[in-house]
C-alpha cells in the first residue's frame, strides 16, 4: 500500500469510531454488536475498563485520527516513508488504559512498517478489534499486523516498549542491542493560581479521575499557592461520585486513608479524593498530592528541572511549564502529543 492509501485507511477508521462514540447513549445496544462485544470482554477482563471508560478511550483515539493532524505530523518525513519498508518494529503494550498504544500501532503502519505487538493481559482485546476494523476495510493490510500474548516469535529490527521504571530497567536489558523507545513512569500535574472558577475544579476533576487516574496523562498532583484555601476544591471534587461505585477504586481509596490515619498523616477527605501534602509525584489511585509552591515563576524552573517525569502540566496560568494545556485537556492529546515527549514518526525515520 501506498503511504496515501495508509493514511485515508486510518482517517476512516477514525470515522468510524467516532460514529460509534456518538451513538452511544448510556445503553449497550446503542453501538454496533462487534464494539459492545469487545467492551463487554474487556470490562470482564478488567475490572478499571468500564463502558464509560472505554468510550472515553475511543473518543481520544478519534481525536488521533484528525487527517490535518497525520498530515502535518508526518509531513517531514514523507519522502522516506513513501514506500513499504522491509522491517518490522515490536510494540510491547501497557494496559492501564484501554488501546494505550493505539499511536504506536498508527504511527509504525502509516510509516509502512510491519507492526507486531506483544498485547499486555490487562488489555487484549482492543487493539486487536481495532486492527479488523482496519483489516476489513483493506485486507491487503492483514500480513502486516500480527499480536502476541506471550513471548514475541517472530523477528523484528527495533522496539517501542511501555512500562514503569522497574520493567524500563528489563527492557533495556533485553532489547538495547536493538533501535529503541523505552517509555518509564509518567504522571501529569496541575497548576493553580487561587482564582479558579467552579467549572475550572470540575475541568481540573476530570483531568484527575478519567481512567481512575490511571493514565500517564492524568493529573496526580497539584501546586497550590501558600496558605490556599482547598474547601472550594474538595468541594467540587465530591461531584465525583460515581467514581465510588467500582470496587476496586474504593479499595485504594480506603487502604490509603487507613494506612495515612495510622501514620498520623494529615489529609483532606472528602470521601471521593484523599489530598496529601507530598513533594513526589504519582499518586496512588484515590488520592491527589499537593505541594506549596512561592512564585509561578520559581515553580516553572522546578518543573522544567524535572520535565523527564511529567508528561502534561494543566494549567490556565501564562505558559510557563512542560507540554502546558488548560485544564480539563490534559485527555486530549493531539498526535504531537508524543508519550514522553518522543516523536515516533521521527524515530521510525532513523530505521529507513
Amino acid at each position: 500500500m501506498e503511504m496515501e492509501d495508509r493514511i485515508r485507511l486510518f482517517v476512516q477508521l477514525g470515522k468510524d469510531i467516532k460514529k460509534v462514540c456518538e451513538a452511544w447513549n448510556g445503553k449497550e445496544d446503542s453501538v454496533p454488536q462487534a464494539w459492545l462485544n469487545t467492551i463487554i470482554k474487556s470490562k470482564n477482563e478488567n475490572g478499571w475498563f468500564t463502558t464509560d471508560n472505554q468510550i472515553q478511550a475511543l473518543k481520544g483515539i478519534s481525536l488521533l485520527l484528525d487527517e490535518q493532524s497525520i498530515r502535518e505530523a508526518i509531513k517531514p518525513y514523507q519522502e522516506k516513508f513513501g514506500r513499504p519498508q522491509n522491517k518490522t518494529v515490536a510494540v510491547i503494550m501497557a494496559g492501564n488504559i484501554p488501546a494505550v498504544n493505539f499511536l504506536d500501532f498508527m504511527c509504525v503502519l502509516i510509516s509502512g512498517f510491519q507492526f507486531v505487538g506483544k498485547l499486555s493481559s490487562a488489555d487484549p482485546y482492543w487493539l486487536p478489534f481495532l486492527a479488523g476494523e482496519l483489516t476489513e476495510l483493506e485486507p491487503a493490510l492483514k500480513s502486516s499486523i500480527h499480536f502476541e500474548k506471550e513471548n514475541i516469535k517472530i523477528p523484528f529490527d527495533a522496539v517501542i516498549a511501555t512500562g514503569s521504571n522497574n520493567t524500563a530497567r528489563y527492557f533495556e536489558y533485553y532489547f538495547g542491542k536493538y533501535p529503541h523507545v523505552i517509555r518509564k513512569n509518567r504522571t501529569s500535574v496541575a497548576v493553580l493560581s487561587g482564582t479558579e472558577t467552579a467549572e475550572d475544579f470540575q475541568k481540573l476533576g476530570e483531568d484527575i479521575s478519567t481512567f481512575y487516574g490511571m493514565g500517564c496523562r492524568n493529573v496526580s498532583k497539584i501546586f497550590v499557592p501558600r496558605d490556599y484555601d482547598f474547601i472550594p476544591l474538595l468541594q467540587a471534587l465530591e461531584k465525583f461520585t460515581h467514581l465510588t461505585e467500582n470496587h476496586k477504586y474504593v479499595n485504594n481509596y480506603e487502604y490509603h486513608r487507613a494506612l495515612f490515619l495510622l501514620n498520623s498523616n494529615p489529609i483532606f477527605d472528602n470521601n471521593v479524593f484523599l489530598l496529601k501534602e507530598n513533594h513526589k509525584s504519582g499518586a496512588p489511585v484515590g488520592t491527589v498530592f499537593y505541594e506549596f509552591y512561592e512564585s509561578a515563576e520559581n515553580l516553572s524552573a522546578q518543573l522544567w528541572r524535572d520535565e523527564e517525569q511529567i508528561q502534561c502540566t494543566a494549567s490556565n496560568l501564562e505558559k510557563l511549564f512542560p507540554r502546558q494545556v488548560e485544564l480539563g485537556n490534559t485527555q486530549c492529546p493531539t498526535i504531537s502529543d508524543y508519550p514522553d515527549g518522543v516523536n515516533i514518526f521521527e524515530f521510525l525515520s532513523t530505521l529507513v
